[in-house]
């Protein structure tokens, strides 16, 4: 490759919250801390060249664990289980919906910048 040409990097970063309840915030792992943190996870793209340097892009990484969502649609089967009440049937509901919400939203990190 020519030395010249341009080079695309791309990062992901852990921007630290305190725990609240911001949209796309999730527990994840900051290796340079060695422990989990309450954060977004920002994946962005950058141009590079010998005599240019700028941003292209910049995207929320959404965190989805099937592990997690298995677990928590388990417990709420067992509370329907133990009592059919409509507020139990209300949380089932919201939270199938939830699921697949979270689901949709989903996308590995390399993906996140290739889509336009």
């Amino acid at each position: 490759m020519s030395t010249s040409a341009g080079r695309l990097i791309l990062d992901d970063t852990l921007a630290h919250h305190t725990k609240c309840s911001m949209e796309g915030l999730a527990y994840l792992r900051d290796h340079s801390i060695g422990r989990n943190v309450w954060a977004h996870n920002v994946v962005t793209s950058y141009y590079v060249n010998r005599s240019d340097q700028f941003p292209v892009d910049f995207r929320l990484y959404h965190q989805f664990s099937r592990k997690y969502e298995k677990r928590r649609l388990h417990q709420v089967q067992e509370r329907l289980r133990n009592g059919a009440t409509l507020a139990n049937y209300r949380q089932y509901i919201a939270t199938l919906v939830s699921q697949h919400y979270r689901h949709q939203l989903h996308q590995p990190k390399t993906r996140l910048l290739i889509r336009t």
